[in-house]
């Protein structure tokens, strides 16, 4: 995260660096989203992701013997009360 950063975000490289943990997050909310009962979006709100991965690089920070999918866990325990539970029709 921190060399993506360098490169500034949004930028090609940005994207470039952190492409493989964006589509973890994005398939571990697809997949939550339709396997959870009322839940139509866990993390409703976010316009990019840079929040999210803001949130789990410090995390992992704070656990740094654990993997990245655990992160992504405990954002999913952190968000699942803030979640859209209702699809717009």
């Amino acid at each position: 995260m921190e060399k993506a950063r360098s490169l500034r975000i949004g930028t090609l490289g940005y994207v470039q660096e952190t492409q493989g943990f964006t589509m973890y997050l994005q398939g571990f909310r697809s997949g939550y989203n339709v396997a959870t009962k009322d839940t139509c979006d866990l993390f409703a709100g976010e316009e990019n992701d840079y929040p999210l991965l803001a949130w789990t690089e410090n995390w992992c920070r704070t656990h740094s013997s654990s993997r990245f999918s655990d992160a992504v866990v405990a954002l999913s325990v952190e968000r699942f009360p803030k979640r859209q539970k209702v699809c717009a029709k």
